[in-house]
């Protein structure tokens, strides 16, 4: 079965199925939810070209995570009038990621953080960016 994306009860796009990309990586579904299914399907896309790293790890390119969080942001009141700085690489930290956000800022920018930090926790878990060190 090839993967497509779904539109859910909330009215967001997320892509679902079971497939490999070319590299052997099973795609069964993403993390984030999509305001469109253009955007559900272009996640899809990135997933099918991606590689894995040494530690199991998804590659990304530093903006296509940016626009995960972006969009995990999206649905949430909490995060409403909150802005997201760059993703940035660093060396690896002690759960094997080599990315984080420079900034989170807005007036309820605390509330937003606690809201996403499940979905954060998972994009670490799953996504690296290219090496730069």
């Amino acid at each position: 079965m090839g993967a497509d994306a779904l539109q859910g009860d909330d009215g967001r796009w997320r892509w679902v199925g079971a497939e490999k990309n070319p590299k052997g990586f099973r795609l069964d579904a993403g993390i984030v939810s999509f305001e469109s299914k253009a955007e559900a399907l272009d996640d899809l896309a990135a997933h099918q070209v991606a590689s894995l790293d040494a530690t199991g790890r998804l590659v990304l390119p530093k903006e296509h995570i940016q626009r995960l969080i972006r969009a995990a942001a999206q649905p949430c009141e909490a995060c409403e009038a909150t802005y997201f700085g760059r993703v940035y690489w660093h060396e690896r930290d002690e759960m094997g990621c080599n990315w984080s956000v420079s900034t989170i800022q807005g007036s309820n920018w605390s509330a937003c953080f606690d809201a996403l930090q499940p979905t954060a926790i998972q994009l670490r878990q799953a996504y690296s960016i290219p090496d730069e060190g």
